[in-house]
Order: structure tokens, then sequence, then C-alpha cells
């Protein structure tokens, strides 16, 4: 009871601190290695304002820019600024610097034009087209904060009419070609057990762990490689960049220090790009380059048999995202329609095998908010409990009798359904002494009715259920007065669940100690 009351006021203070946490903190640029690559957008809103030799790149597809865009910026997307069809055997490849410039030229742009680059998803396609600027020798180039999404949340102006394009000028780079950060995949090769160069796997965890595949390559899996942070470890969740030195503490955590060669990856060097900008930009780092042809091109030469691919097994897989709440959450709440029935079928998984089932109660109320949250968790765990319960009485009898038959888990409850009957499953369901997972098979070797097993245990576990979902709930609700509300809910049911459990405790025949 000691842990659950622990657990429940850290995540009130959690709680709390969301709600009240204040949105208006005014955030220092100069932090940054290099403070004039990033600005805010009221700061690019100035800017805009007082200097006409400026150029907004707004980099997305055109209906998403045809919904909304700042004020004279022009749209523009990846085909401009990738390699022609027929160049490569594959994807994803840049644009040649011959190329790049006809396309700054077609909007007006020459070689003292100062570039304010914008895209939404916390700006990666904005940092892919820097990159590759960058390269090619165009040095006046800012990205704003955020992205259209930062924009919009400034409260900023925006239109919906296209900007009409400027008279093309005939456009040259005002500096030579810098490859610096740019890597092949001669030089991935290379590093691969060179301990003095880091490859990074920017990709989401679907990717790195090879369950998905997306358009354009041509097998699942990972280049080998130990180093893995996802892109969006380096931004909020308001999609502007974390500080300074968030950033390097995520690095630090895995790994990766300035002193080495870094390589970083994706599906087509977009969103390694915009790790590329993070280190070499932000961070400061020297040694930092971008994958262009990325896990496309890997994967093309791997199926061909040029270079090697690695794969995490299903079985390794799928215990590490029951047991992770970051993937349990981005895999259910990728899942569209299915996703209440693929979480109450995981969270059935997760009881039998009897892992914590504390990560994924928590997703509960993360993806689907309070209410539903509570009804899904407890078809879940009903399904779950039921299920090792049967287990244990009809398949796997006489192993798990072995195990638990003289385990003083199953000598307490036994001794306590012979004597109180349902009692002790109230008490045992309430009060959190035996582990969770273990008396859904201990049950199934008593002789309690299976009906009156199954039924009885979800509505005990309830209560405390619906604590842990409504306080997740809550934090995933981004509104303060349903935060306050369901936190306030929570609160009250577990005052009650307290008295009750004190009743219990106190009436209970059986000795009921933890073991």
């Amino acid at each position: 009871m000691k842990k659950l009351l622990v657990s429940v006021i850290f995540l009130l203070v959690f709680v709390i601190g969301v709600a009240n946490e204040n949105p208006t903190a005014v955030k220092n640029y100069d932090q940054y290695s290099n403070s004039k690559i990033l600005i805010s957008p009221e700061k690019a809103n100035e800017m805009l304002t007082a200097d006409k030799n400026i150029v907004v790149l707004d980099v997305r597809k055109e209906p998403d820019y045809n919904k909304g865009h700042i004020p004279g910026s022009y749209q523009i997307w990846r085909p401009s600024f990738s390699a022609d069809k027929g160049e490569y055997e594959y994807g994803g490849m840049r644009a040649t610097r011959e190329k790049m410039a006809e396309v700054l030229g077609s909007y007006g742009v020459t070689g003292d034009t100062y570039i304010m680059l914008v895209s939404a998803k916390a700006e990666y396609d904005a940092a892919r087209l820097w990159w590759i600027l960058d390269m090619y020798g165009h040095e006046k180039m800012v990205l704003i904060d955020g992205g259209i999404d930062g924009w919009k949340n400034a409260g900023l102006p925006m239109v919906a009419e296209t900007s009409a394009k400027p008279e093309s000028v005939k456009y040259e780079f005002p500096k030579s070609e810098d490859t610096s950060k740019f890597a092949t995949i001669e030089d991935v090769k290379k590093s691969i057990g060179d301990d003095n160069t880091v490859v990074i796997d920017t990709r989401t965890d679907f990717e790195h762990d090879g369950l998905a595949q997306y358009k354009g390559a041509f097998a699942k899996g990972r280049i080998p490689s130990e180093y893995y942070v996802p892109w969006d470890k380096m931004v909020n969740e308001d999609k502007s960049f974390k500080s300074k030195e968030e950033m390097e503490a995520i690095l630090a955590e895995n790994g990766i220090t300035r002193d080495k060669q870094i390589i970083s990856y994706c599906q087509s060097g977009v969103r390694s790009a915009h790790m590329t900008f993070v280190l070499s930009q932000l961070l400061g780092w020297d040694n930092v380059k971008n994958y262009d042809g990325s896990w496309i091109e890997w994967s093309y030469n791997a199926v061909n048999g040029n270079v090697e691919l690695e794969k995490t097994s299903l079985f390794k897989v799928f215990f590490s995202y029951m047991k992770s709440r970051e993937k349990m959450e981005m895999l259910i709440g990728s899942l569209g329609v299915w996703a209440p029935a693929a979480y109450i079928l995981m969270y059935a998984l997760i009881t039998i095998t009897c892992i914590s089932v504390l990560p994924i109660t928590l997703v509960g109320g993360l993806v689907f908010g309070g209410v539903k949250g509570v009804i899904y968790t407890a078809i879940g765990a009903s399904l779950g409990l039921s299920m090792a319960f049967l287990i244990a009485r009809y398949i796997a009898r006489k192993p798990i009798e072995s195990k638990f038959g003289n385990s003083e888990v199953f000598k307490k409850i036994n001794e306590g359904v012979k004597n109180d009957g349902w009692f002790i499953l109230a008490t045992t369901r309430l009060i959190p002494v035996f582990p969770f997972g273990i008396q859904n098979y201990v049950y199934g070797l008593t002789s309690i009715n299976f009906m009156q097993y199954s039924l009885l245990s979800t509505l005990f576990i309830l209560p405390g259920t619906a604590v842990f979902v409504l306080l997740a709930g809550a934090v995933a609700s981004g509104d303060k007065a349903t935060a306050i509300k369901m936190s306030l809910t929570a609160s009250l049911i577990f005052f009650i669940l307290t008295v009750i459990t004190k009743i219990i405790a106190k009436k209970s025949k059986a000795s009921v100690k933890s073991v």
C-alpha cells in the first residue's frame, strides 16, 4: 500500500506541475553555439517587417501551405531539392548544386538574400533544406523555432492566398561547396567497428526495431550500430528546440559525446539533417555528418548483398514494448481505430506474462483519456486475469502447482478462499500485498468459482486502476480545468479506496502479510 501511495502522490505532484506550468517563459537563444541560426517566431516577424531582402521558404506540401502560411512566404517541397528521377536507383537523395541554384533563382533569391526556413513537424524538412544549402554555399539562413506551429501558437498573422512568385534571377552560390557535413555510404561502412565514430539512428522505434518499412526503403532493419536517438527527442511538445543543456544530457545518456565523429541517418536524410542541425549549429559540435542516402540507400545495398543490416528478434521487441510506457504509447497511438482492441489485447498479454501492468495502465489514460481509458483498461485486465486463471486451472495446472503450490502466497490465498470465500479476493485485490500477476495463477489452483473470481476481481481492481488512468489522462488532456477535474476525481477515489482497505484489513480473518 505504501508503494501505491507514493506512486499516486508522485503523479499528483506531476499533474499539478503540468497544470501550472508557465508557458510564457522567454527563451534565451544565446545559449546555442550559433545564436544566429535559430530565431523565435516573434523575432522573425519583426525582421520581416523591417527588412525587404528576406525570402521565407515554407517547406510543406502545397495543400498544407494553402491552409495557412506566413504572409509573403513561398511554398517549396522535397522534389524541388531532391535528385531527379533516374539519377539514382533509389529516391531521397539531395539535388545537385546546379539544380539548387536554379531553384533559388526561381524564388528571386540572390547570394545576398536572407532566407528564412519554416516547415511543420518541428522543422525537420526545413533542416533538410538548410543542410543542402549550407553544403552548397549559401550563408544567410535561419530557422524559425517551432516551425509553422510555433508561428501559429505565437498568434502571428497567417494567410491562405498563394504568394505570387517574383521574377526569376540568376543565382550563384557565394561560397564554394563544403562537404564536411556530408557522409557517403563508404563513410558509414568504414565507421562500423570504429570506436571513434558514432552512427546514430534518428528514426522511430518502429523503424529501428524492424517493425516498419516505409515507402522507398527496400527492407526492414537498421545499420549495425548501438546508437539510437530519435530526432524528436531534441524538441519540446510545442515543436520548439530543447535547451542546449537538455539536448546534451540526452545525448550523453546514450553514450554520444562531442569528441567522436558523428554520422546520423534516418529514412532519407531528412530527420537526420535535423539532428545534424542540432549537433553542429545548436550544440557547436565538430565532425558531424548527415548520411544523405540513409536507410533507403543502405537497405538497397543490403538486399543486393553489398552491406549488412541488423534486426531485433520479434521476441525481444515484444518484451521491450511490454516494459516501456513510451513505446507502448507510440505503438497503440499509431493504430487509429484499432487502438482500443490492440490496447485491450496487449493489456491481457502483459497480465498473463506477470510483467508490471503499471506502464500500460498509464498508457490507457495518456492515449484514450480518463473515461475511455478506464473502460478499456478494465476490459483488458479482466481478460488477462481470466485467461491466467483458466491456464492455471485447466491447461498448465501441474507446472504452475509445482512452482506456486508450496509458496506462502498460495497457502494464504487458498486458506482464505476456504474460510472467507469472496472476502479474501476483495482483500488481495484491494490491498496489493501479493503480486497481481501471480495472484491470477494462484487463484486458478484454488476451489473458487471462475465466474465469481472473474467478475469480483474486475470489480475490486477497478478503483485502484482508475486512479492511475485518470491521473495519466489528466497529464495528457492539455487542458488545465480537465487536468484538475481528473486529478480531484482520482484523489477522491484513492481516499475512498484507502478507507475501504483499512476496514477490510481490520475485518479480514485471513492473515494477509507481504511475502
